[in-house]
Formats: structure tokens, sequence, C-alpha cells
């Protein structure tokens, strides 16, 4: 069971670990945000599994590579604009 001052010091190493790789992002991707980078962490990498220890941290959040992150970027931005690959095919070749 982690105890609660532990579960403080863990977030605040998660953060400011969050902090470092969104600045090393941001030599590829000038304008993400640490939400982003954070939103891609729980949703992709974690999949609903806990951090519980400082190395698990620095282990997933260290490793996240650009390209995949840019993908998720990417579909995150066509779901949430609500166009379907359906409509773009359409509307392409309709020219």
């Amino acid at each position: 069971m982690i105890n609660p001052e532990n579960k403080t010091v863990l977030e605040n190493y998660v953060l400011a670990m969050l902090e470092i790789k969104t600045i090393e992002l941001r030599h590829k991707i000038y304008n993400i945000s640490i939400i982003e980078v954070l939103d891609y962490l729980r949703n992709f990498v974690l999949k609903g599994r806990k951090i519980k220890s400082i190395s698990e941290a620095s282990y997933f959040i260290f490793n996240i590579k650009i390209n995949y992150l840019m993908e998720y970027l990417n579909i995150k931005e066509y779901t949430r604009q609500g166009d379907s690959l359906e409509n773009d095919l359409k509307s392409i070749l309709e020219g």
C-alpha cells in the first residue's frame, strides 16, 4: 500500500519528469503542452495501469517515442473535429 506522503512525493517526481520530457519534445513539436503529454501517457502508454514507483514512471515517461506521440495527437485532432475518415475520403473523391 502506498503511503499518502510517498504518493505526494511520487506525484511531484512524475510532474517534474513530465516537464522535462515536454521540454525535450518541444524541439520537434514546438506547441506541445504538458497536458497533451500527460494525456498521451494516460491513454496510450499506461492504458489504465497505475505508476507505482519512480523508476517505473521514469521508464514510461522518458521512453515516449515522438513518432507515436505525433500519431496520437493527429488522431486525437481528427476525432475532436468530428470529421470521419469516410467523409474525408468522400470529399477527396468528389473533388
